[in-house]
């Protein structure tokens, strides 16, 4: 039986630990021997989500003194009398030799007893989690998932480079982020391979069937959705700014928001000062989405950066007219102008009238939703990430 260990920072209603979620169902139980680690707590109800038949550890780490900004965690090792490690810090990132979650000892960390098949790393742009699977975990193979871009995000992926060559492979979600990470590091090609994100399409169909009763989604205007944490990088300000355009230009819309995340109070601050209220809707986290996505009149994914866009792919599946700004895998998505459109983040004009042109246009509308209905999903991209872990 195989031993497989996938190795996370944390959990959080995100894309990835949705993609993680979608494909611990798939592993065949007789065949594999499935953990989950984390490093420490954060969303007791996706963590319940976790399949039975998946051992689960957490660490319980102190998320202050191994995850917090650079002042905190120097800060924290002064009290603890660790000078040294302290110093080493700082030059180390002074002279932008290593990233702080890499530099710091995980000696004190815990690690499992056993020896894993395959241990994977599945989000690279956890540093710390690239360093613990590294030096902590026991494997024959050591895999790095890579669920985010490099160039628009800007992560700093050299800064860990010496515990990245202790990979075996490294995977990418998109083709895009592939190509992004051959810009910063050629020198892994050999070990760098792309699979796409999964997702269930009859659990989403059959998910999106099930209205709840309080469901907020039930006037006559057309409904524009986006979905996702409210952070800077999914760009749920500016889809406030382009609503207000279309308000002032007489637009008729309502515009309804998904998620959670720090940014809310700013969100709703934006939404106050172009008095919005009657147009813009936050509806806060829903634990299901797909009812909305399946009821609203136009997917609208308006992220500075991504690195696949995963609800993106469940508005397909539910065959929803789709406008996104140009991302990582938005290409390898969506065919422009034939299943939806991609516009990038900074022709904001263009969005705009984009927007406009499908709020306006019913026939547009169904013109891209019968697109959508004539894509097939094969299992081609599964079958790709199974064969990580044979």
């Amino acid at each position: 039986m195989k031993k497989i260990i996938f190795c996370l920072q944390t959990m959080v209603r995100g894309g990835v630990e949705k993609e993680l979620l979608t494909l611990l169902k798939c592993f065949d139980y007789s065949q594999y021997e499935v953990t989950l680690l984390l490093l420490y707590r954060s969303d007791e109800n996706i963590i319940s989500e976790i399949p039975s038949e998946v051992k689960f550890i957490c660490l319980n780490i102190n998320k202050t003194y191994y995850c917090s900004g650079i002042g905190t965690l120097v800060k924290s090792r002064l009290k603890r009398g660790k000078i040294f490690e302290s110093a080493s810090l700082v030059m180390k990132r002074m002279l932008n030799l290593e990233s702080s979650h890499t530099a710091i000892s995980l000696d004190e960390v815990n690690a499992p007893d056993e020896e894993y098949d395959v241990a994977i790393c599945y989000h690279v742009h956890s540093p710390i989690m690239i360093k613990y699977v590294a030096t902590k975990i026991e494997a024959k193979r050591k895999i790095g998932w890579m669920h985010n871009d490099f160039i628009a995000s800007g992560f700093r992926i050299k800064s860990a480079i010496k515990y990245l060559n202790i990979y075996d492979e490294l995977v990418a979600v998109s083709n895009q982020v592939k190509n992004e990470f051959m810009q910063v590091c050629p020198e892994y090609l050999g070990k760098l391979s792309v699979a796409h994100n999964i997702v269930d399409v009859e659990e989403i169909v059959a998910l999106s069937l099930q209205i709840p009763e309080d469901f907020y989604f039930t006037d006559n205007h057309i409904k524009v959705l986006s979905v996702g944490r409210f952070t800077e990088q999914k760009g749920f300000d500016i889809a406030i700014e382009v609503a207000k355009v279309l308000r002032d230009k007489g637009v008729d819309f309502r515009w309804y928001l998904i998620g959670y995340g720090d940014n809310e109070i700013q969100y709703r601050n934006l939404i106050r000062k172009y008095k919005l209220t009657d147009i813009f809707v936050i509806l806060g986290e829903k634990k299901n989405p797909y009812p909305y996505i399946a009821n609203c009149d136009i997917y609208v994914q308006p992220s500075r950066h991504e690195a696949w866009g995963l609800v993106v792919h469940e508005a397909r599946v539910l065959h929803k007219p789709i406008l996104v700004s140009k991302f990582a895998g938005s290409d390898e998505q969506i065919v422009n102008g034939k299943t939806g459109y991609i516009v990038s983040i900074s022709e904001i004009d263009k969005f705009i009238e984009r927007l406009e042109k499908l709020i306006l246009d019913q026939g547009e509308r169904e013109r891209l939703e019968n697109n959508l209905r004539k894509e097939g999903y094969s299992k081609e991209d599964l079958h790709i990430i199974m064969s990580k872990f044979s």
